[in-house]
């Protein structure tokens, strides 16, 4: 009888002990897993700037290439504006050198940020916020905010900005800024747009999606910054505009999901 006892007891000892292991085990888990989460900031920044700030260079005849390395899970944007390689990713924009080196990291706050080019300057923009900067190879030029939602906005050479913005009243509103971040031209639109391209710095070509006949169609406009009045609307064009190539003398190419376009 009283071995029968000792073993019931050394069995519980052994259950307690298995227990209190899990229990430890468990709880040093959760307690890492607090730790990680509280300075996540610190060290996926850190991982992020590692995994893009050490490229591994190609040994070539040339030498002129390069390879980064980034991390995964993150969307990144890169671009060459001139001879630098803009890379824009979660929190941070980094500038490289035709020889992968490192010049320049600027940190952003933006969600869901996107980057627009041009020959020489970069848009960055909060998709769905209300933030945008422009930069260049030396330091951020200006950086400005809209009233309500950003869609989509697009660059010039010059560094004038088009923001397309969501409106409490129109399908849109299209915003205009100098190069400095001056808010020159705003204009409601009735019909959604789909592209906005500069023609020069005084005018742009829109283009709008519509309906005709049961199918959905394209129109662009040419208007000046200037002026309240449109400069010319083309006809219904039978495809959804993908991308609009505004030309200096006023007029525009476009191509479509199914066809392409020129107009004088």
């Amino acid at each position: 009888m009283a071995r029968t006892v000792d073993v019931v007891q050394l069995r519980e000892r052994r259950k307690r002990r298995k227990m209190i292991a899990r229990i430890a085990v468990i709880a040093f888990v959760v307690i890492i897993g607090a730790l990680i989460y509280a300075t996540r900031e610190t060290w996926v920044s850190k991982l992020e700037q590692i995994s893009i700030k050490n490229p591994s260079k190609l040994n070539t005849e040339t030498d002129s290439e390069f390879m980064l390395t980034v991390s995964g899970g993150v969307d990144y944007y890169a671009d060459f504006v001139n001879n630098y390689l803009f890379v824009l990713c979660d929190k941070y924009l980094y500038l490289y050198g035709t020889d992968g080196e490192l010049k320049d990291s600027r940190q952003h706050a933006y969600s869901n940020a996107v980057m627009k080019t041009s020959h020489n300057k970069a848009l960055t923009f909060s998709f769905n916020g209300t933030s945008f900067r422009v930069d260049d190879k030396n330091k951020m030029l200006y950086e400005n905010q809209t009233e309500q939602p950003i869609l989509f906005a697009v660059l010039n050479d010059d560094g004038y900005a088009a923001v397309v913005t969501e409106s409490e009243t129109y399908a849109c509103r299209l915003s205009v800024f100098d190069k400095v971040g001056k808010l020159i031209y705003t204009r409601d639109c009735v019909e959604r747009l789909l592209d906005v391209s500069f023609a020069d710095s005084n005018s742009c070509i829109l283009s709008t999606i519509g309906e005709e006949n049961g199918e959905l169609v394209t129109v662009l406009q040419y208007i000046q910054f200037d002026g309240s009045e449109t400069g010319w609307t083309s006809e219904a064009f039978s495809a959804l505009c993908l991308h609009t190539y505004a030309q200096k003398n006023g007029g525009a190419f476009v191509i479509g999901d199914t066809r392409t376009a020129y107009y004088d």
